[in-house]
């Protein structure tokens, strides 16, 4: 297609007279004209050059309009095509409006100033389409390219997301390691030496020993996963005699140590099976906690 600055107009008539008419007027308003006088020469006419409008008849030697009209549109279906007849019915016009003509005018046309406004008002049209396809074409690349940049942000954003959840990680990791490494020092080391010590104190003095072993465990209790809920309920006495009972001390040796009967001992004995949720005589207390409860040896 020509630039718009000269616009081409093919006209499709076989009334020689009206088409040089035609031609002679809007190549005075600097329009390029191209003329075919059969619609097969017409329609080779248009491929050939791609005319801005064509004004085609209806009643064509070789191809009529009709066939004209629904090959260019199906070509390009906003090209103007212009249809102009003097023999045409309404059946013909609604026909030709179907097939994607633009206007249609009816012969003979008495001024072709009527005809140039047809052409003018066709051609504004079709510069406003292709405006605004290129517009929305525009748009839709923004969109594209904004939708990419919003895609690149979430996919950073979720790497640096990833990154931050693996360095918390790693810290909850250390943090947790410190934990379990003080736990383990006060349970290896701390507390079997308070139990080896309660023996050779007085009561007093165990109240203060009794105190400390209490502040140890609390500081120790968030640490110690393997205890579970339920064991984390028993009181620091029955925490030291179930250390007792791991370590495979008997009831009088557990009584002797912590100064107590072997009674007292018995009920401690029976409070830990039930806090532990060990309903079932048969379970074996000292096995259960050497499975369950990371308690260390005194020795």
């Amino acid at each position: 297609m020509t630039d718009q600055s000269e616009p081409m107009l093919l006209v499709i008539e076989d009334d020689l007279t009206l088409a040089r008419s035609i031609k002679s007027y809007f190549e005075d308003y600097e329009y390029q004209v191209l003329h075919a006088a059969d619609g097969t020469e017409g329609l080779n006419l248009y491929f050939q050059h791609h005319p801005h409008v064509v004004i085609t008849d209806l009643q064509l030697p070789g191809m009529d309009g009709i066939e004209i009209l629904s090959q260019i549109h199906a070509d390009d279906a906003d090209l103007p095509v212009l249809v102009i007849s003097g023999s045409g019915t309404i059946q013909d016009v609604v026909q030709a409006m179907r097939q994607g003509a633009w206007d249609y005018l009816i012969k003979p046309i008495s001024q072709i100033s009527f005809l140039r406004y047809s052409v003018e008002k066709a051609l504004e049209r079709a510069r406003l389409i292709t405006e605004n396809q290129a517009h929305r074409e525009h748009l839709e690349e923004q969109v594209a390219k904004r939708t990419n940049e919003l895609n690149q942000l979430n996919q950073q954003m979720e790497n640096k997301n990833i990154a931050l959840r693996e360095i918390l990680g790693a810290l909850e990791d250390e943090k947790d390691a410190i934990g379990q490494n003080i736990r383990s020092n006060v349970e290896k080391i701390i507390l079997p030496l308070i139990a080896n010590l309660r023996v050779r104190i007085n009561e007093d003095e165990r109240k203060q020993l009794d105190l400390l072993e209490s502040h140890l465990q609390q500081i120790t209790a968030p640490y110690n996963e393997s205890m579970g809920e339920t064991a984390s309920q028993l009181s620091p006495m029955e925490l030291r005699v179930a250390l007792h009972i791991r370590q495979g001390l008997s009831a009088k040796e557990i009584a002797q140590i912590e100064n107590i009967s072997v009674d007292t001992v018995s009920t401690h004995r029976r409070s830990i099976r039930r806090k532990l949720g060990l309903t079932n005589a048969k379970v074996n207390l000292m096995t259960y906690l050497e499975t369950h409860l990371d308690v260390p040896s005194s020795s």
